[in-house]
């Protein structure tokens, strides 16, 4: 099975889920084939540290935080399709911004199927992102279902 078609067929499988997020690990895949990938599928892909990075540096510090979430449910809600890939997320882990990571694209992909690549470890439901001690070190567990490794 190509990757398109497993792509596929796990957004199939989550449509309709009270969260509709899937995670694809490419540690060990390069990621721009991935994306291609994806975009083979006619799935809008925003790389979030660009896009989130652009409109928070109009803004102080301490009103950052609360502009995330608003500013990805734009992204999100300007999508035609029901439908969106996040990419590049790292600036989502920088602790200026103090996000719960699952919980921001939890609360994103109600209505919407949310596709985010991951860029840290994948250990069977275990997402890790930076080593334990460093500064933006986060911990999700997710369900495995909801989890690609490649």
């Amino acid at each position: 099975m190509s990757l398109t078609e497993r792509i596929q067929r796990e957004i199939d499988q989550i449509s309709g889920q009270r969260h509709q997020l899937l995670f694809i690990s490419c540690v060990t895949t390069d990621m721009n084939s991935v994306i291609d990938q994806v975009q083979t599928l006619l799935i809008p892909t925003y790389n979030l540290s660009l896009e989130l990075s652009r409109h928070l540096r109009e803004f102080p510090v301490q009103k950052r935080q609360r502009e995330v979430s608003a500013f990805l449910r734009q992204l999100v809600n300007k999508s035609e399709r029901k439908i969106v890939c996040f990419n590049n997320i790292e600036y989502i882990f920088d602790p200026e911004l103090t996000q719960d990571p699952l919980r921001l694209f939890e609360s994103l992909s109600g209505n919407v199927v949310v596709i985010v690549i991951w860029p840290g470890n994948v250990d069977g439901s275990t997402l890790t992102y930076a080593v334990p001690g460093h500064p933006e070190h986060t911990t999700l567990q997710v369900q495995k279902e909801n989890i690609i490794t490649l």
